[in-house]
C-alpha cells in the first residue's frame, strides 16, 4: 500500500485493479491460504512467494552460483515447498521468478519452420522473461539459461508459477 515499493507503472496497476493480495492468496478467518494445484492451503512463511506479479519482484543473476537442484515436478508436491536450508536457495524450482528482461530473440536465433517457431516467434513480442522453472517442470527441461515468458499487464495479478 505504500507508492515507495512499487515502480510506477506497477503502482498505478495496483491502483486501477485494487489489489489487496497477490491473485490466489485468499483470506480466511485472520489467515491466508493460497490456492494451489490440489487445494487451499495455508500459507507457510518459510515456502517462497509465489503467484505476485511482475511489478512485485525480479529475479537476479544470482542463479550462477548455486547448484541445479529444487522442487521439480519429479518430486510431486506440485506447490512450492519450505526451504531446507539458510542462505541462497531454491533459485531452481518452486516457483518461476521473474526478470527486467524482455523476452527477444538470442543474436543466433533463427525461425525454425515448423509450429515452434511461429508461436515462439509470435510471442517475442512485449513479454517479460520468467526463469528457472517451477515446481510442475520436470528437472530434465531445467538449464541456468532456460526461460519463459509471460505477458504482466493489463492481466498483471495473474501468474505463470506453475506453467
Amino acid at each position: 500500500k505504500r507508492s515507495e515499493f512499487w515502480p510506477v507503472d506497477g503502482w498505478y496497476r495496483y491502483r486501477e485493479m485494487g489489489w489487496q493480495a497477490p491473485l490466489y492468496w485468499e483470506p480466511k478467518d485472520g489467515d491466508w491460504l493460497l490456492f494451489t494445484m490440489t487445494r487451499l492451503r495455508q500459507i507457510n512463511p518459510d515456502t517462497p512467494v509465489c503467484h505476485i506479479c511482475y511489478f512485485e519482484a525480479e529475479w537476479e543473476n544470482a542463479a550462477r552460483i548455486c547448484h541445479l537442484s529444487g522442487n521439480f515436478l519429479e518430486n510431486e508436491a506440485f506447490y512450492p515447498l519450505p526451504a531446507q536450508e539458510t542462505g541462497l536457495t531454491q533459485i531452481y524450482g518452486d516457483v518461476w521468478e521473474w526478470t527486467a528482461s524482455t523476452y527477444n530473440p538470442c543474436p543466433s536465433f533463427k525461425i525454425a519452420t515448423s509450429a515452434v517457431g511461429k508461436y515462439n516467434g509470435k510471442c517475442m513480442s512485449r513479454q517479460m522473461i520468467l526463469s528457472v522453472g517451477s515446481c510442475v517442470k520436470p528437472k530434465s527441461q531445467i538449464r541456468r539459461t532456460y526461460r519463459n515468458f509471460f505477458y504482466p499487464p493489463p492481466t498483471c495479478g495473474s501468474s505463470p508459477v506453475c506453467g
